[in-house]
């Protein structure tokens, strides 16, 4: 796979590649079979990556097609910076049904590669597997397309097609 720079959310790991647009012509995302490069198939795994929330280098972060809000574990959000949590009078479901309270909701930078978003979590108190979840409105923010299978997400931004 050819890449033309790479960054990082977390410079230790995780290289993120850059492909630059074309002049005069708008990006379009594609996932082909290159994308498999480091994929061990067939899988059934979630699409877990690490970005920078606040001023928190996060992993184990979920990105979910399927949740309709963005959610952050009370234990993470106690590691934030200063920063108020807005009250919520509304329950959140599981697809269980299940009704749990959220804490309240917090407005948190939230960055990946060179863009950021700002993200409104909802802040929840109990335990999971993951530290943050990301649903459609942060995917919708971020322009992005999250593929499970191919085990990438892709947005676009002012430098063009990144693919994480």
């Amino acid at each position: 796979m050819m890449v033309e720079k790479t960054m990082s959310a977390n410079p230790e790991q995780n290289p993120i590649s850059i492909q630059p647009p074309i002049r005069g012509e708008r990006p379009t995302i594609i996932f082909s079979d290159d994308d498999y490069v480091g994929v061990a198939l067939p899988h059934e795994d979630a699409l877990v990556i690490q970005a920078r929330i606040d001023v928190q280098n996060v992993r184990r972060i979920l990105v979910d097609p399927g949740s309709s809000m963005d959610i952050i574990y009370k234990n993470l959000f106690d590691k934030m910076r200063e920063v108020k949590l807005e009250e919520i009078n509304h329950a959140i479901y599981a697809w269980s049904g299940q009704a749990s309270w959220p804490l309240g909701m917090a407005t948190l930078n939230v960055k990946l590669g060179p863009k950021t978003v700002k993200v409104n979590f909802m802040v929840v108190d109990f335990e999971g597997p993951y530290n943050a979840i990301l649903g459609r409105r942060w995917i919708g923010a971020m322009k992005a397309v999250p593929s499970t299978t191919h085990q990438k997400l892709k947005f676009i931004c002012d430098e063009g097609i990144v693919t994480v």
